[in-house]
């Protein structure tokens, strides 16, 4: 799947398969995830303020 996302590529020398990771791909992946995180983040800070108030 990986191969398939372009996200490595895969060369082949004789029986040995070498594989590298494509930095500009994974950048692409964590720059659109960024926005979800930030987003997630914030929902966690109230989740964990709303448990503190309930705790008192």
């Amino acid at each position: 799947i990986l191969n398939e996302c372009d996200l490595i590529r895969q060369e082949q020398k004789g029986r040995e398969i070498y594989y590298q990771l494509e930095i500009e791909k994974m950048k692409e992946i964590d720059e659109w995830l960024s926005q979800y995180r930030k987003i997630w983040e914030m929902r966690f800070s109230q989740l964990d303020e709303l448990l503190s108030t309930l705790k008192k």
